[in-house]
């Protein structure tokens, strides 16, 4: 089973958006570095994977997320879309 819990809230006067990735899993923090009305970035350089996580309004009803950085040597990223969906 696979679970994620995430948290956007204010950590040493900065705001943290803080993910726990499995059950017993240790949450890490990753620090606002950018913000505008349309994207928030947040980084954490001391990570394995990722090191940013960003999120990007693309539209009132679509979503663009991508998280990046270096694994092993090799630089990646991993992007999500998302697009605003009735929940009848």
């Amino acid at each position: 089973m696979f679970t994620e819990y995430i948290q956007i809230r204010e950590s040493k006067g900065n705001l943290a958006y803080i993910v726990s990735i499995g059950l017993d899993a240790k949450p890490v923090a990753f620090n606002l570095i950018k913000l505008s009305d349309s994207e928030a970035v947040f980084g954490n350089p001391g990570h394995d994977f990722p090191q940013r996580i960003i999120y990007r309004k693309e539209s009132p009803d679509a979503m663009f997320a991508r998280i990046e950085g270096r694994e092993k040597g090799i630089n990646k990223a991993i992007e999500f879309r998302y697009k605003r969906s009735r929940c009848d």
